[in-house]
């Protein structure tokens, strides 16, 4: 699948209990498509990925994946301070479908050059989808 044109950074519903809130995901997705994006960025940006546990952002990554279905490419931001969450995030992330991946650097402690190549290596040898390091 072609990763081109409008891709559109996704927001995550999520009901007053702070809760993912499922029926307004799947609702927000087919306005999307509707709309005419070329590709869903998911849990990145105002995604709030690295806000949310790693259940919800599988939960997220299950539901975008279902309710896509491959109509347009769903690339997941797998991004945390956690290489260990990262590499387990890319993994549930292709086993559920995702079409690519994408992640920022490591944050929040310093990381020096060496470091940061490091961590985008083990991350790009963990998975065999697409992967887009920002």
């Amino acid at each position: 699948m072609d990763i081109k044109g409008i891709i559109s950074p996704l927001i995550t519903p999520f009901t007053e209990n702070g809760e993912v809130y499922d029926d307004g995901l799947r609702r927000l997705l087919d306005f999307q498509i509707k709309g005419g994006v070329h590709g869903l960025w998911v849990c990145g940006t105002y995604g709030a990925g690295p806000l949310m546990t790693i259940e919800q952002r599988k939960k997220v990554t299950e539901t975008c994946v279902d309710q896509v279905s491959k109509r347009i490419p769903v690339i997941i931001h797998v991004g945390s301070s956690s290489l260990d969450s990262v590499i387990d995030l890319a993994r549930h992330a292709e086993a559920a479908g995702a079409d690519a991946i994408g992640s920022v650097p490591p944050f929040f402690y310093p990381y020096n050059e060496k470091e940061v190549l490091t961590f985008y290596k083990r991350l790009i040898s963990t998975v065999k989808i697409p992967r887009v390091c920002l």
